[in-house]
């Protein structure tokens, strides 16, 4: 993560330095000096769910989606915190409404433009274990899935929704069919 506005390079990713692993997983940050070194971490206390693992932050710094389950280990689901500035405290984290289920729910990431939201899930409906999932959120300020511009399509007939992407840069459509797992793509 770059600041917009300081420039400076920032690092945050998840450590158990001080517990036992999968329980005491916490976020730490750390900041980039000029000669490219990287001062000492130190923990996000704002951000403790119960273990918390794998981070997606918006290239603004303020928004940030994160893999966490509550004490004892239970299921991992996907939470969301935000702030007012990139020097402000982080909010408490909440779960993302509308995409977790009753299976572990994971490894968010977030598309360059902060409006798609990757993530795998164990949910019925896949084809079992970590199934590659998407949600187009309504805007960049909300963690609201706006599930009426992200339809699911079944591009190759298999009866199964496909990963598909447009990607407005270069007016281009790719697509992942499920049915014969090939990769294609359609400049429009």
């Amino acid at each position: 993560f770059e600041d917009p506005i300081t420039g400076a390079g920032s690092i945050i990713f998840s450590s158990n330095r001080i517990g036992n692993p999968m329980i005491a997983y916490h976020l730490y940050q750390s900041t980039r000096n000029t000669d490219g070194t990287f001062n000492a971490p130190v923990p996000i206390p704002e951000l403790i769910v119960g273990a918390e693992i794998k981070v997606a932050i918006r290239r603004d710094g303020l928004q940030m989606f994160m893999m966490a389950t509550l004490p004892p280990p239970g299921t991992f689901d996907i939470w969301v915190s935000t702030r007012a500035s990139t020097t402000s405290s982080w909010s408490a984290p909440t779960l993302v409404p509308g995409i977790n289920s009753e299976t572990p729910d994971g490894s968010p990431s977030l598309s360059p433009d902060g409006l798609i939201l990757y993530f795998h899930s164990g949910r019925a409906g896949g084809l079992g274990g970590n199934d590659l999932y998407s949600v187009t959120l309504c805007s960049v300020y909300t963690t609201t899935p706006c599930l009426n511009r992200s339809p699911t399509a079944d591009f190759d007939g298999d009866g199964r929704a496909d990963i598909s992407v447009f990607r407005p840069s270069d007016s281009t459509w790719y697509v992942m069919e499920s049915g014969t797992n090939t990769f294609r793509s359609t400049k429009f």
